[in-house]
């Protein structure tokens, strides 16, 4: 059983919904002014923890498909202060299921690619062990919270905490920040053509493309994040507490609008 947790650099069956998300667009040099959620107001400056200074971990999955029946593939992440990379975990994990065609050829990801990795009963904990090192239990409370970030953080957040209850792990109760919201509220059409992370790669010049492998765009999603954090900043937005904030009234807002449709 082999894990790769190191210093910095260097999506179930046929049945699941595959992800076939892809897309692009060029930068522009403006941005709008940020379309806030119903009930978001920023708090005072100077008030929380900075987000410019915030102790991150950015993280992304892939899995054999959609649905909840599905299963994790590879687990990637990056941990973050400021904006450096102080380590990273990356773990391939075996589905127990063959992996459809359509995932194979959206990731790269293969049977025989996961053939000898170990299990999501084997990666999830030593996963889990990984973040728990992270966190400080000795640092005061105006310290700076590790704070879990993703692209689209419901779909990520969903499957590791489901499978965490399924495990019985303890998952950390740690803030989370969803990307996905934030390039909502701050880049808001048309000032990208929609809010993918390859888009959102393209719009920031990141210095890699996002590839649908894990680490690689968990690294990707760190740039981004940064960027965002700078556009928030401008608008007023600079505590982490607010991040996370306006990230869960954004995907509650996007429900709501989706509900009326």
């Amino acid at each position: 059983m082999t894990f790769h947790a190191s210093a910095v650099p260097s999506r179930a069956d046929s049945a699941c919904s595959p992800d076939t998300r892809a897309s692009g667009a060029a930068r522009v040099p403006t941005f709008p002014k940020p379309v806030f959620p119903e009930g978001f107001q920023p708090g005072f400056p100077g008030i929380g923890t900075n987000s410019q200074a915030g102790q991150w971990v950015i993280l992304d999955i892939e899995t054999t498909g959609l649905g909840i029946d599905c299963a994790i593939t590879e687990i990637g992440a990056v941990h973050v202060v400021g904006a450096q990379e102080q380590d990273s975990f990356h773990s391939l994990v075996n589905p127990g299921v063959a992996i459809p065609a359509v995932i194979t050829r959206l990731t790269g990801i293969t049977d025989a690619t996961v053939a000898s990795a170990p299990p999501i009963e084997d990666v999830l904990p030593a996963f889990v062990t990984w973040l728990s090192s992270l966190i400080d239990e000795d640092e005061p409370a105006s310290a700076s919270p590790l704070t879990l970030v993703a692209h689209n953080a419901p779909f990520d957040m969903g499957f590791l905490t489901r499978a965490a209850r399924q495990l019985g792990v303890t998952w950390p109760a740690l803030p989370v920040v969803d990307t996905l919201a934030l390039a909502r509220t701050f880049l808001p059409r048309p000032t990208v053509t929609n809010h993918r992370l390859v888009t959102l790669a393209a719009f920031f010049s990141t210095t890699a493309d996002p590839e649908h492998r894990a680490l690689g765009d968990a690294r990707v999603t760190a740039q981004i994040l940064d960027a965002l954090v700078d556009i928030a900043g401008e608008a007023g937005v600079t505590a982490m507490e607010d991040l996370a904030l306006l990230s869960t009234l954004s995907t509650a807002e996007q429900r709501r609008m989706r509900a009326q449709r």
